[in-house]
């Protein structure tokens, strides 16, 4: 059976809000309540990843949403069969093995990123995701929710320890998960991510980490209204 055949073509993508709302996994999340969220896909590209936010609000849809892993290639399949497609979807080509190469949703989505094709670095979906909006959309203010960088100690709901905001919702990726290791490698992002402010503080500019808690070092804090001021409307 011959690979998967893709057209990388994030690079395309149009947005046509002057800034943009990137949510992460952290479990901050939980703690916004859906008319915030409304308020902030009315004035910014509302982009969301991994996992649908309708899982924990229902009928709420994103301008776009991301995934990058065969994990989630597997959950929106299934997701898709109740969920009509109702957003612009965005995914890594190696979401998709050989394997699911006669899905249904395949050709549905609408633009393909490759680490290597345009030179990601790191290993976690949001920071690829912000290198390519700060690299493709260099004006627009970027504002991070769910970017904790910790872990809550929370006992576990039904053996499953609670380390996502998705967790609460569905067992499909915390299936597996070893809680240490998943540890290790947020411990491991976060340096990436502080390093990579570091020393490319042009490119970290104009993104802003809107969890006023988060453990995550070097990026700017801001509340979502203060940048929104930062934009013209």
């Amino acid at each position: 059976m011959p690979e998967p055949s893709f057209t990388y073509n994030f690079h395309e993508l149009k947005i046509d809000k002057p800034m943009i709302t990137l949510m992460a996994s952290g479990l901050s999340i939980c703690d916004i309540p859906l008319d915030q969220l409304n308020y902030h896909k009315r004035h910014s590209y509302f982009i969301s990843t991994n996992y649908p936010l309708a899982l924990k609000f229902p009928g709420f849809s994103p301008d776009a949403h991301v995934w990058s892993d065969h994990k989630t290639t597997e959950f929106m399949k299934t997701w898709e069969e109740t969920h009509p497609k109702d957003c612009v979807w965005i995914s890594r080509n190696l979401a998709f093995n050989r394997a699911m190469e006669s899905y249904k949703i395949k050709g549905m989505v609408d633009h393909w990123y490759n680490n290597t094709y345009y030179n990601l670095t790191s290993n976690f979906t949001v920071f690829w995701i912000v290198q390519l909006l700060r690299r493709y959309h260099p004006t627009k203010p970027i504002a991070l929710f769910g970017l904790d960088g910790y872990i809550p100690e929370l006992p576990p709901v039904d053996g499953v320890v609670m380390s996502k905001w998705y967790d609460y919702y569905i067992k499909h990726d915390s299936s597996g998960r070893n809680h240490l290791h998943y540890s290790n490698a947020l411990t491991r992002f976060v340096k990436d991510m502080e390093k990579d402010c570091e020393d490319n503080p042009l490119v970290w500019d104009l993104v802003f980490n809107c969890n006023l808690d988060s453990k995550v070092g070097n990026i700017q804090k801001k509340s979502f209204e203060e940048v929104l001021s930062l934009v013209n409307f």
